[in-house]
Formats: C-alpha cells, structure tokens, sequence
C-alpha cells in the first residue's frame, strides 16, 4: 500500500540554503517556528519485563527553531516531479489528479523523499521531510 497521511505527505522542511533558480520554479512559502522544544511519546512500542508499555515520554529541543512549508504540496506540483520522470506515478486512482488547489495524495514516503530530492535539485535549495520531533513541535504551533 502506498500512502500517507495527508497532512504529513509532502510536508517537507528547508535545511540548507544555496543559489535558488527563481526562473524556473517558485520556492515554497516557509513558516518560521522559534526555538523551543517539544514534549512527545515517541513512536513505536517499548517492553517493560517483556510486555509491551507506552514508551516513556521524550523533551526534543529545537535550538535554531524549525522551518516548514506553509501548505502542502499540490497535485499540480508532484505532478510536475513525475513529468521531468524524477517521481514515480502515482497509483491509478490518482494519476490523472493535477489541481494546483489541492494537496497530494496517495504517496508513499519514499514518493515524498523523491519529491523532496527533485525539488532540491530543482530550486538550489535544499528539502527533506520533517523528522518525527520536527513535525510533532510544527503541529503544535
């Protein structure tokens, strides 16, 4: 199965900067988070004497704040990654979606990485998928 949740599909977060092509593609609008940290279980199962408990909970500090993309990626957008044959095509039921309006969808995590690694190539700058901390302080904003 290929999918994620909408909302962190294609939710990519900017890392690095460098010389940006403005000609040829506009950069994603960015929200800027303050430093400050998080508190969260993190993900997966933890075993206490062998059984499974909730993992204890883990403070995450973002010293430098995070920047994340304002809104998602567009059905138009990755459709542009699978036209310069950079991302694969989505599943049948999604292939033919391309509004410039609407978030993508149908996306495996390896879809958004390959989109995330185009967009960089693409732009100058560089893109990746938020880590689970990352996202999890984003969300609270």
């Amino acid at each position: 199965m290929r999918f994620l949740p909408v909302a962190a599909a294609l939710s990519l977060l900017l890392t690095a900067c460098g010389p940006a092509d403005r000609a040829r593609f506009a950069l994603p609008e960015l929200t800027r988070l303050p430093p400050g940290e998080v508190t969260h279980q993190p993900p997966g199962d933890a075993l206490r004497n062998g059984y499974p408990v909730t993992p204890a909970p883990v403070t995450t500090r973002h010293t430098r704040g995070v920047a994340i993309m304002t809104r998602q990626v567009s059905q138009a957008e990755y459709a542009a990654c699978v036209a310069a044959s950079a991302c694969k095509p989505l599943d049948a039921e999604h292939r033919k979606d391309n509004s410039p309006d609407l978030p993508a969808t149908g996306l495996s995590w390896s879809d958004a990485s390959a989109y995330a690694a185009w967009l960089s190539g693409s732009t100058g700058q560089r893109y990746r998928l938020p880590r689970y901390a990352e996202w999890i302080y984003a969300a609270g904003e």
